[in-house]
């Protein structure tokens, strides 16, 4: 018999699941090939122990920094006098800012035509 293929194997634990009746020679060779694709996808994925790359570390610098500049200012600010402090395009400005959103450290108010950021 031919090695099984990953397809078979994932019809032979699909039916397994289902409840089905399985030789326990085909239900061998399919474990043995899942075992094979999962060891495949780790070299693949670099086992999932790989870290942020640089471009995230560089990120996460830069929210760290315009975070300390709200703890330090104390005041809100807008996306424009933040661009400018940190030289920054405004766009990049109300990214990192809504990072710092998500993560629950600073909230957004708007006021009159002008929305500012401050410290929760």
């Amino acid at each position: 018999m031919a090695k099984m293929t990953y397809a078979n194997a994932i019809d032979v634990m699909v039916s397994l699941a289902n409840g089905e009746a399985v030789e326990d020679a085909v239900k061998d060779e399919a474990v043995g090939r899942m075992a094979d694709l999962k060891d495949q996808l780790a070299k693949r994925n670099g086992s999932g122990k790989s870290g942020p790359t640089k471009h995230q570390k560089e990120v996460a610098e830069v929210v760290d920094k315009i975070y300390n500049r709200f703890v330090e200012q104390g005041d809100g600010m807008t996306a424009t006098e933040i661009s400018k402090e940190f030289n920054l395009s405004v766009h990049e400005a109300s990214a990192y800012v809504k990072k710092l959103i998500d993560g629950g450290k600073v909230e957004r108010r708007k006021e009159g035509k002008a929305t500012r950021y401050y410290l929760i």
